[in-house]
């Protein structure tokens, strides 16, 4: 009887609803979003880890502004290994973007793949735990 025809038109309003959504739950969706996918994909240390043997880093870039380098880290995160350096306390303000952990046949080799496609200023660090 009439007590189920609520229930039909919330049915029938749902295929209508994802197309009014976007605009309402956009600002609700896209936050968490970008929260939870980022810091999995690229981690920030306050310190490059190290494998108890020499481990080779390649740093790329360094910026002032924490969301670009976690931007490009992201975007080389799709194929490499990738970290952000976090600022040391007193330190300039610096996030680091490092591929790696590499080793020094790799870390050779990718050094001359990314300055030649846009990061002249990249330079190999090892780190030694």
């Amino acid at each position: 009887g009439p007590a189920a025809e609520p229930v039909t038109e919330a049915v029938t309003a749902a295929p209508v609803g994802p197309d009014a959504a976007p605009g309402t739950s956009a600002p609700v969706t896209t936050a968490p979003v970008t929260e939870a996918v980022k810091p999995a994909a690229v981690q920030t240390v306050l310190d490059l880890p190290g494998k108890g043997t020499f481990t080779w880093y390649l740093q790329l870039a360094a910026y002032a502004n924490e969301a670009l380098a976690r931007d490009t880290a992201a975007r080389l995160a799709v194929t490499y290994p990738v970290l952000v350096l976090a600022p040391q306390p007193g330190a300039k303000a610096l996030y680091r973007v490092f591929v790696g952990p590499l080793n020094k046949a790799e870390s050779g080799t990718l050094l001359n793949y990314f300055r030649y496609r846009g990061f002249p200023d990249a330079f190999v660090r090892t780190a030694k735990k």
